[in-house]
């Protein structure tokens, strides 16, 4: 009988050692999606959405210089490069048809840029405002992709977080019965010696 408590009590210590494993897997992964979603993706949202737009705007009408523009706008260009490349590395399996649409569009914007710093850098404020509508098509779009992908990575770390839940109550009950039964292996060697004696 002690070896059967033994050999259950071996079996829960193991149960319990891979749902500590499988609680720790979905706790990084959603942390992992959670920042993506805040860090990566999130911060290029505002590239697109605000800082591109606002910057253009801000030089046609004087408000900032061509330098600045230019500064505000390649910075941006490059940190959003690096932003994609982390979101793209951690992006879900449910989230490929948005990261190739992401992906195929900043493509296009960055072609477009180019043109735009040659407008900036010599002045020509008539290409820039055919420019403008043009990133306003792609971008318009390109946001509500970019709030999907959001919105699947949020979901994504709910789950998680809900499923961690459920492993920790599953961890708690394993150790409450491991404990019961070292209880009984105990009481019941302590019966048997007793019983010898």
């Amino acid at each position: 009988m002690l070896f059967v408590l033994a050999a259950i009590i071996c079996a829960f210590v193991i149960s319990g050692y891979h749902s500590l494993n499988d609680m720790q897997q979905r706790y990084s992964s959603a942390i992992v999606q959670t920042q993506s979603a805040t860090q990566d993706i999130g911060l290029s949202f505002d590239w697109y959405g605000l800082t591109l737009v606002d910057t253009i705007v801000k030089y046609l009408h004087g408000i900032v210089d061509s330098k600045t523009a230019l500064n505000t706008l390649k910075d941006g260009q490059q940190k959003n490069s690096i932003l994609l490349h982390k979101y793209y590395a951690n992006a879900l399996p449910e989230e490929r048809e948005e990261a190739e649409y992401i992906s195929s569009q900043d493509a296009v914007i960055n072609k477009i840029l180019v043109d735009l710093y040659d407008a900036i850098e010599t002045g020509n404020k008539d290409t820039i405002n055919k420019l403008l509508p043009q990133l306003y098509n792609i971008i318009e779009p390109l946001c509500a992709k970019i709030n999907r992908v959001i919105e699947i990575k949020t979901q994504s770390a709910a789950a998680n977080k809900g499923k961690l839940s459920e492993n920790i109550d599953e961890l708690r009950r394993f150790l409450f019965i491991s404990f019961a039964m070292c209880l009984s292996l105990f009481i019941g060697s302590s019966l048997r010696d007793a019983g010898e004696k």
